[in-house]
């Protein structure tokens, strides 16, 4: 990809086409432009010490999308057994459970996908925003910030497959 010179600091949503004092930096263009697992950190620090708001909006609005479906399909299901009543209690038909399960998983894929593509652009956008006092500042800032997202990283994939073999454990327990 070719980048364009960005000359001076602003805000431009999802700029990814450009890099900010692009002749200084050439040679150090690969970390830069490499992968930050930075955005991992929980309730979103990354983006927001690094004036990251376009990917900062981007999750806190797919994360409210999410819950917001996740509770509406919820009430659903209790209007659709019924409040008050022994259906609520009574879990003979297993498709139900199945079928939270598989919403839960499509969110955690969704937030988890939006988690990777932050992870791609966040490291250029922090170059392109903050007013870092030099390039070896940026990359230590950087580095330190990659070792604690990588840490919510690993976490992140453990939790995805704890509920891989949960949903399997569930399910087949509830097919026997």
């Amino acid at each position: 990809m070719e980048y364009k010179n960005l000359e001076h600091y602003r805000f431009k949503w999802f700029g990814n086409d450009e890099i900010r004092n692009l002749e200084e930096v050439r040679e150090k263009l690969p970390f830069i432009t490499g992968f930050s697992f930075g955005s991992f950190t929980p309730y979103y620090l990354y983006l927001f010490f690094h004036q990251l708001w376009d990917l900062f909006l981007l999750q806190f609005v797919s994360n409210f999308i999410i819950i917001f479906v996740f509770y509406i399909g919820y009430f659903i299901f209790l209007f659709s057994r019924g409040f008050g009543s022994d259906k609520l209690s009574d879990m003979d038909d297993p498709i139900h459970m199945i079928l939270l399960c598989c919403v839960i998983f499509i969110m955690i894929i969704i937030q988890f996908s939006i988690l990777i593509y932050s992870g791609f652009h966040s490291r250029k956008l922090s170059w392109n925003r903050c007013e870092w006092k030099s390039y070896e500042a940026f990359e230590q800032g950087e580095k330190n910030w990659n070792i604690v997202g990588l840490i919510f990283f690993v976490l992140n994939l453990l939790s995805i497959f704890l509920l891989i073999g949960a949903f399997l454990l569930f399910s087949t327990l509830l097919l026997t």
